[in-house]
């Protein structure tokens, strides 16, 4: 089995997300290159959305301009990250790094 990518981290922050698919649910466990989202129910595979991720009270949520659901299962689905602009990306970046 060949490494992951990026590192993934357990967290638990909300996210809301639109497109083919929307809806709100809650993320427990990031990395640079996607999330997985618990939510109530089963989304479809490859259904492209945006999202919102709530990552502080304090700050605006880091926008995901694009992202494909790469799996699902009736307690959540996880996402790919296809695009975030520079400013988002350096934000989850940010994020991820206080996580170590």
């Amino acid at each position: 089995m060949l490494p992951r990518k990026y590192q993934r981290y357990g967290v638990s922050f909300p996210i809301s997300f639109e497109g083919d698919e929307e809806g709100e649910g809650v993320v427990t466990n990031v990395s640079m290159g996607g999330c997985q989202v618990e939510y109530r129910s089963a989304v479809g595979r490859r259904s492209y959305v945006s999202a919102l991720l709530c990552l502080s009270d304090d700050e605006r949520p880091v926008k995901v301009h694009v992202a494909v659901v790469r799996w699902s299962s009736e307690r959540g689905f996880g996402l790919q990250f296809r695009w975030l602009d520079s400013k988002e990306e350096h934000r989850l970046s940010e994020y991820m790094a206080d996580l170590t």
